[in-house]
């Protein structure tokens, strides 16, 4: 990623605080709220300076933001219970982002740990929900 290593420093550092509310906290509203961080910073990142990676970056935890949040929103409002969020579904997503964390710190390629942010996202929904029944999703 071609970013000054104060800006990466920075988001490396979001990333941490981040991590370290979302485990912390038990309401699942607080933490998407935190979660939010993520994506915003890396956006002002990429508005001081361009890298794709970081556009990539952007749209998978924006897009896993939402898909999450979607589904909190469903659980908290009773409209869709029949899609649970696991009991360790917080705990992975903050493992994968100390993985993204320590990438982006080392400056190295961090598609891999996306993808897996992606796919741990996309359990939230209903046919995620159903995949990782089957099995075939894992988190």
């Amino acid at each position: 990623m071609d970013i000054s290593e104060n800006l990466r420093e920075e988001l490396v550092n979001e990333i941490n605080f981040v991590i370290s509310k979302i485990r912390e906290e038990v309401d699942l509203r607080k933490k998407i709220f935190f979660y939010s961080g993520i994506y915003g910073l890396v956006n002002r990142i990429f508005n001081i300076r361009f890298d794709p990676q970081l556009v990539f970056m952007h749209l998978v935890l924006n897009t896993s933001f939402s898909l999450i949040n979607d589904r909190i929103n469903a659980i908290v409002l009773g409209k869709d219970t029949l899609v649970e969020i696991p009991d360790n579904f917080f705990d992975r997503l903050c493992n994968a982002l100390e993985e993204l964390a320590r990438n982006i710190a080392e400056d190295e390629d961090t598609y891999t740990v996306l993808q897996r942010i992606a796919t741990i996202s996309y359990l939230t929904t209903g046919n995620g929900y159903y995949l990782y029944q089957k099995g075939d999703l894992e988190i």
